[in-house]
């Protein structure tokens, strides 16, 4: 059976307390809900959750939909995007090691965050793009993030307002990147 990696890389940098982070969460929660629901991806879905604040981390290996709960999030420090774009590149790599690649459809990246990165991402946007994902999609919250940002831009061609766009319509990001 085919099945359908979808990675979150989540901002939990300082800016993100209070009304960001409760947008993200909602979202995720949302989001989640709609993939577990939907007829074309139930059962094939994989989640993972890396978070980026000092730096990146993976909080949630890849891990079947149904199993998947959001974890606890700890908000501190900058906003090391490169890190996590960087991070999920290497966990790309290893998951195509270790499984059939051509059972899967192409993974799909979404990044939640409020504002501009700290950190250099030219360099992980570089290394993730190398890699065959199906789409990377910049999901944005809080007041202060605005879609049109030429950093935004320069990220991905796929950006939306966490706040104003439902999880059906990030589910298209998906469901348009078929193997």
């Amino acid at each position: 059976m085919e099945y359908l990696p979808v990675y979150f890389l989540l901002d939990t940098s300082g800016s993100m307390r209070g009304e960001p982070i409760l947008s993200l969460q909602n979202g995720l929660q949302s989001f989640v809900s709609t993939l577990i629901r939907n007829q074309s991806t139930f059962g094939r879905v994989l989640v993972s959750v890396i978070t980026f604040g000092d730096n990146a981390e993976m909080v949630v290996p890849l891990v079947d939909i149904n199993s998947f709960s959001i974890p606890k999030f700890e908000i501190y420090g900058c906003t090391a995007l490169g890190d996590a774009l960087n991070l999920v590149a290497q966990e790309i790599d290893m998951e195509t090691k270790v499984d059939d690649y051509r059972n899967q459809w192409r993974p799909v990246v979404f990044v939640l965050t409020d504002g501009e990165p700290t950190d250099n991402y030219n360099d992980g946007l570089y290394e993730l793009r190398k890699r065959n994902i199906g789409n990377l999609v910049v999901c944005i919250a809080g007041q202060g993030a605005h879609v049109s940002d030429p950093w935004l831009i320069n990220l991905s061609d796929c950006v939306t307002n966490l706040d104003t766009t439902d999880s059906n319509t990030l589910l298209t990001y998906i469901l348009n990147t078929a193997v």
